[in-house]
C-alpha cells in the first residue's frame, strides 16, 4: 500500500494506515506531550535525569526532588542575568508555579556541574494530584518509568 501524506497545521505527517482519522488523532497526541517542560528561566526548557518522590512518614509532607544533570539556567551567566526565585512545570492544563524549599549543587571540579537537586513541597491534596499529572505527563513524553524504591 502507498503511504499518504497530509499536512496538518504546518505538521508533515506520513502514513502507511488506511484510517486518516487515525493519523490525526496520533499526531495531536505525540503534539501534546512535546509540549511539557520544566524551566528556571521562562523560555529556557530543562532536562531531567531523575525524579523523586518523598512522603514523611511522621509530618505526611510530601516532597518532590527533580534532578538535573545540567542545568541551562546557571550556564553562561543566565542566573546572574534573571533572577531564578521560582520554578515552572509547564503542560497542557498550564504552569505550575513552585518555590524550590532546596536546591543541592554537586561538582566534578570546581566548575564541571556533575547533577542538582530541585525540592519542593507539596502541602494539599488538591496541588498533589495536579504536580503528579504533571509528572505522568513528562514521564510519558521523555520516556521516564516507575521504579519502586531501594530498600
Amino acid at each position: 500500500m502507498q503511504g499518504r501524506s497530509q499536512t496538518l497545521e504546518g505538521v508533515n505527517i506520513q502514513s502507511d494506515r488506511p484510517d486518516k482519522n487515525a493519523t490525526i488523532r496520533e499526531t495531536f497526541r505525540r503534539v501534546r506531550l512535546v509540549s511539557v517542560s520544566i524551566q528556571f528561566i521562562k523560555g529556557l526548557d530543562e532536562e531531567l535525569g531523575g525524579i523523586s518522590l518523598r512522603k514523611g512518614r511522621n509530618s505526611g509532607t510530601k516532597t518532590v526532588v527533580l534532578f538535573f544533570e545540567r542545568v541551562q539556567a546557571m550556564e553562561k551567566g543566565r542566573s546572574f542575568i534573571n533572577k531564578i526565585e521560582t520554578l515552572n512545570l509547564c503542560d497542557e492544563e498550564g504552569e505550575i508555579k513552585v518555590i524550590p524549599s532546596g536546591m543541592k549543587f554537586q561538582f566534578v571540579d570546581d566548575d564541571n556541574l556533575s547533577q542538582a537537586e530541585c525540592s519542593f513541597e507539596v502541602t494539599s491534596d488538591e496541588s498533589w494530584e495536579r504536580v503528579m499529572r504533571f509528572l505522568h505527563r513528562y514521564a510519558d513524553a521523555y520516556g521516564f518509568e516507575f521504579q519502586e524504591p531501594k530498600v
